[in-house]
Protein backbone atom coordinates (compact mmCIF):
# COMPACT_ATOMS: atom_id res chain seq x y z
CA UNK A 1 0.00 0.00 0.00
CA UNK A 2 1.05 3.53 -0.54
CA UNK A 3 0.01 6.68 0.34
CA UNK A 4 -3.36 7.78 -0.76
CA UNK A 5 -4.59 4.62 -1.28
CA UNK A 6 -8.06 4.02 -0.43
CA UNK A 7 -8.69 0.42 1.62
CA UNK A 8 -11.22 -1.09 3.50
CA UNK A 9 -10.52 -2.95 6.44
CA UNK A 10 -12.13 -4.95 9.70
CA UNK A 11 -10.95 -5.09 12.58
CA UNK A 12 -10.93 -5.64 16.23
CA UNK A 13 -9.29 -3.80 18.54
CA UNK A 14 -8.34 -4.67 22.21
CA UNK A 15 -6.13 -3.61 24.93
CA UNK A 16 -3.61 -5.45 24.99
CA UNK A 17 -3.03 -6.19 28.70
CA UNK A 18 -6.85 -7.42 29.89
CA UNK A 19 -8.52 -8.93 26.25
CA UNK A 20 -10.44 -5.98 26.37
CA UNK A 21 -12.34 -5.05 22.93
CA UNK A 22 -13.10 -0.68 22.73
CA UNK A 23 -13.88 -1.18 18.92
CA UNK A 24 -14.50 -3.65 16.42
CA UNK A 25 -16.20 -3.72 12.78
CA UNK A 26 -17.64 -7.37 13.06
CA UNK A 27 -20.98 -8.09 14.06
CA UNK A 28 -20.57 -11.48 14.41
CA UNK A 29 -17.68 -11.03 17.12
CA UNK A 30 -20.31 -7.88 18.68
CA UNK A 31 -22.70 -10.34 19.24
CA UNK A 32 -20.84 -13.28 20.34
CA UNK A 33 -19.13 -10.62 22.54
CA UNK A 34 -22.19 -9.69 24.09
CA UNK A 35 -21.40 -5.59 22.80
CA UNK A 36 -23.22 -5.93 20.01
CA UNK A 37 -25.29 -2.24 19.27
CA UNK A 38 -28.02 -1.97 16.67
CA UNK A 39 -27.55 1.76 16.05
CA UNK A 40 -24.25 0.97 14.82
CA UNK A 41 -23.26 -0.14 11.10
CA UNK A 42 -20.74 -3.16 11.17
CA UNK A 43 -18.46 -3.59 8.46
CA UNK A 44 -15.07 -2.94 6.81
CA UNK A 45 -14.61 0.75 7.43
CA UNK A 46 -12.70 2.68 4.74
CA UNK A 47 -9.40 4.57 5.15
CA UNK A 48 -7.10 6.42 3.27
CA UNK A 49 -3.48 5.32 4.17
CA UNK A 50 -1.44 8.10 5.59
CA UNK A 51 -4.15 11.07 5.89
CA UNK A 52 -4.23 10.37 9.89
CA UNK A 53 -7.54 8.47 9.44
CA UNK A 54 -6.66 6.01 12.43
CA UNK A 55 -3.74 5.75 14.77
CA UNK A 56 -0.05 5.83 13.48
CA UNK A 57 0.83 2.42 14.53
CA UNK A 58 -2.77 0.91 12.36
CA UNK A 59 -1.88 3.01 9.85
CA UNK A 60 1.56 1.08 9.46
CA UNK A 61 0.22 -1.91 9.67
CA UNK A 62 -2.03 -1.50 7.25
CA UNK A 63 0.80 0.13 5.00
CA UNK A 64 2.37 -3.58 5.13
CA UNK A 65 -0.60 -5.47 4.01
CA UNK A 66 -1.81 -6.55 1.25
CA UNK A 67 -5.54 -7.25 0.29
CA UNK A 68 -6.40 -10.81 1.76
CA UNK A 69 -4.40 -10.46 4.63
CA UNK A 70 -4.99 -10.93 7.97
CA UNK A 71 -2.53 -9.02 10.77
CA UNK A 72 -2.37 -9.08 14.20
CA UNK A 73 -0.86 -5.74 15.43
CA UNK A 74 0.43 -4.73 18.98
CA UNK A 75 0.55 -1.05 18.79
CA UNK A 76 2.99 0.85 21.86
CA UNK A 77 0.93 3.82 23.31
CA UNK A 78 3.54 5.85 21.33
CA UNK A 79 1.92 4.66 18.25
CA UNK A 80 -1.71 5.08 19.64
CA UNK A 81 -3.40 7.49 21.73
CA UNK A 82 -0.20 8.54 23.42
CA UNK A 83 0.90 8.07 26.72
CA UNK A 84 -0.83 9.23 29.75
CA UNK A 85 -0.05 13.41 30.75
CA UNK A 86 -0.14 14.56 34.62
CA UNK A 87 -0.51 18.05 32.69
CA UNK A 88 -3.49 16.71 31.46
CA UNK A 89 -5.40 16.40 34.88
CA UNK A 90 -6.83 19.55 36.05
CA UNK A 91 -8.32 20.68 39.65
CA UNK A 92 -11.00 22.98 38.38
CA UNK A 93 -13.40 24.81 41.04
CA UNK A 94 -16.73 22.59 41.51
CA UNK A 95 -18.68 26.67 41.15
CA UNK A 96 -16.74 26.66 38.05
CA UNK A 97 -19.72 23.65 36.76
CA UNK A 98 -22.68 25.14 38.84
CA UNK A 99 -22.61 28.07 37.07
CA UNK A 100 -22.87 26.26 33.53
CA UNK A 101 -25.31 24.19 35.27
CA UNK A 102 -23.07 20.97 34.52
CA UNK A 103 -23.66 17.84 36.87
CA UNK A 104 -20.39 16.89 38.77
CA UNK A 105 -20.46 13.39 39.45
CA UNK A 106 -17.19 11.20 39.05
CA UNK A 107 -17.09 8.77 36.15
CA UNK A 108 -18.62 11.24 34.31
CA UNK A 109 -17.35 13.45 31.20
CA UNK A 110 -17.55 16.80 30.30
CA UNK A 111 -16.46 19.38 27.79
CA UNK A 112 -14.71 22.36 28.97
CA UNK A 113 -12.92 24.84 26.96
CA UNK A 114 -13.46 22.61 23.75
CA UNK A 115 -11.68 19.53 25.64
CA UNK A 116 -13.24 16.47 26.93
CA UNK A 117 -12.52 15.16 29.71
CA UNK A 118 -13.42 12.74 32.48
CA UNK A 119 -14.37 13.27 36.58
CA UNK A 120 -12.30 11.72 38.76
CA UNK A 121 -13.18 12.92 41.85
CA UNK A 122 -14.17 16.03 43.85
CA UNK A 123 -13.21 16.96 46.82
CA UNK A 124 -13.21 20.73 49.12
CA UNK A 125 -15.19 22.55 46.18
CA UNK A 126 -12.52 21.17 43.80
CA UNK A 127 -13.32 18.81 40.50
CA UNK A 128 -10.42 16.61 39.45
CA UNK A 129 -10.95 16.54 35.53
CA UNK A 130 -8.88 13.84 33.47
CA UNK A 131 -8.34 15.23 29.94
CA UNK A 132 -6.32 12.22 28.66
CA UNK A 133 -7.57 10.26 26.11
CA UNK A 134 -9.08 7.10 27.76
CA UNK A 135 -6.95 4.80 26.16
CA UNK A 136 -3.72 7.32 26.42
CA UNK A 137 -0.97 5.41 27.86
CA UNK A 138 -2.44 1.81 26.88
CA UNK A 139 -0.85 -0.53 24.16
CA UNK A 140 -3.13 -1.87 21.89
CA UNK A 141 -3.93 -5.54 20.18
CA UNK A 142 -5.38 -4.96 16.53
CA UNK A 143 -6.50 -8.05 14.46
CA UNK A 144 -7.42 -6.46 11.27
CA UNK A 145 -8.23 -7.89 7.22
CA UNK A 146 -7.29 -6.25 4.36
CA UNK A 147 -10.55 -6.39 2.12
CA UNK A 148 -10.15 -3.93 -0.26
CA UNK A 149 -7.71 -1.59 -2.14
CA UNK A 150 -8.69 1.16 -4.73
CA UNK A 151 -5.49 3.15 -6.25
CA UNK A 152 -5.69 6.53 -7.40
CA UNK A 153 -6.33 7.06 -10.97
CA UNK A 154 -2.46 8.12 -11.52
CA UNK A 155 -1.32 4.57 -10.26
CA UNK A 156 -4.00 2.06 -11.24
CA UNK A 157 -7.31 0.96 -10.99
CA UNK A 158 -9.22 -1.18 -8.49
CA UNK A 159 -7.58 -4.30 -6.62
CA UNK A 160 -9.35 -6.65 -5.25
Amino acid sequence: MKTGDFVYVDYIARIKDNGEIFDLTKEDIAKKEGMFNEKIKYGPVPVIIDAGFVIVGLNEAIKGMNVGDKKTVVIEAEKAFGERSEELVKLIPEARFKEQGIDVTPGSFVRISNLRGRIISIDGGRVKVDFNHPLAGKTLRFCSFLFLCMIPKNRQNVVK
